[in-house]
């Protein structure tokens, strides 16, 4: 059996381009069309599929229209990265059909770890992550959360080069009476935590790191390795899946096993999230939809996150159903 995916403007060109390369005789083994026009996905599939079970179990779904294909297109439509696609609707398929949201929330289940971002901890806590992802904004909810639980917490920001960024932590942490303190080098920094007050939270928030920039890790390498810190990857909603996998990879390498996901306001596909996650052996603690401190951060397991998936892609899917009617 050799199967090919074909991609053009709309979902006509797409099979019509299969039957040009593969024949008559391609079975469609799933079609994707993507909202407002921009594009449609068809995978087609060629030989004898008689004694195919696999594939012939998926071309019958795809034909009656069962949840199990709506899987396979929640996660096309979530731009989830080919292989982990795979893993996941595989996985889903075996646990369970009834629901869509339950099947895809029990293979996140079982293949992703959820948790939460400590409100105490042993070691300091140092966020990691690209330029842009919130870091900062992330240290500071984490902050608040802590010191309305009663906690003593001190932050450490190794940030001393972006213009505004110390003064923007700076303001914050003061309105919550939490010292701060920078950092320029590893060596300041290991000085900074062993002359630290004792405290049930320390917090080190770094400048935005590029994964694809060696000189750029290693710096960051310096730093986590100078605190003994635990990392925690903060990493924006959307965006290229592939490149964010690599990333995650990337950081995982230098210690990360937590992803914390924000701007989920911001996205209306979060395939990334989970592909990055995947990819990295991460587990997922939290989330954030808002840059508002005060709403802090959201908790999320599985099904929470499955929910999110499978009503934003049928949401946005039906929205442009009804623009095309009209």
């Amino acid at each position: 059996m050799r199967l090919q995916t074909f991609n053009a403007p709309t979902l006509d060109e797409a099979i019509a381009q299969v039957r040009e390369s593969l024949g008559d005789d391609a079975v469609i083994v799933s079609t994707y069309q993507s909202r407002r026009g921009r594009g449609a996905q068809v995978t087609a599939a060629l030989e004898d599929v008689r004694d195919d079970d696999a594939l012939a179990h998926t071309v019958a779904h795809e034909e009656a229209g069962e949840p199990e294909d709506e899987i396979a297109q929640v996660l096309a439509f979530h731009r989830v990265a080919p292989q982990a696609a795979r893993r996941l609707a595989s996985r889903a398929r075996t646990l369970s059909r009834d629901d869509v949201t339950l099947a895809i929330g029990a293979a996140l289940d079982a293949e992703l770890r959820f948790s939460n971002i400590p409100k105490t901890s042993e070691r300091p806590i140092m966020f990691v992550g690209p330029p842009g992802a919130g870091k900062t904004v992330t240290t500071v909810k984490v902050a608040a959360r802590a010191v309305l639980a009663g906690r003593r917490v001190q932050i450490v920001t190794t940030d001393t080069v972006r213009s505004g960024g110390y003064e923007q932590l700076d303001a914050l942490a003061t309105m919550m009476d939490v010292p701060l303190t920078s950092a320029d080098t590893p060596e300041a920094l290991s000085e900074v935590l062993a002359e630290m007050d004792e405290c049930d939270l320390v917090l080190i928030d770094t400048p935005g790191t590029n994964a694809f920039a060696p000189a750029e890790v290693a710096d960051l390498k310096a730093f986590a390795d100078a605190a003994n810190a635990e990392l925690i990857l903060v990493l924006p909603a959307g965006g290229d899946s592939e490149d964010h996998a690599e990333a995650a990879q990337i950081f995982a390498a230098l210690g990360a096993g937590t992803l914390h996901a924000t701007k989920l306001d911001c996205a209306r596909r979060f395939g990334n999230i989970v592909t990055a996650a995947l990819a990295g052996g991460l587990n997922i603690a939290e989330a954030s939809a808002t840059a508002f401190i005060a709403n802090g951060l959201s908790p999320v397991n599985s099904v929470s996150f499955a929910r999110l998936m499978t009503e934003t892609a049928f949401k946005v899917t039906e929205l442009a159903r009804r623009e095309a009617v009209s």
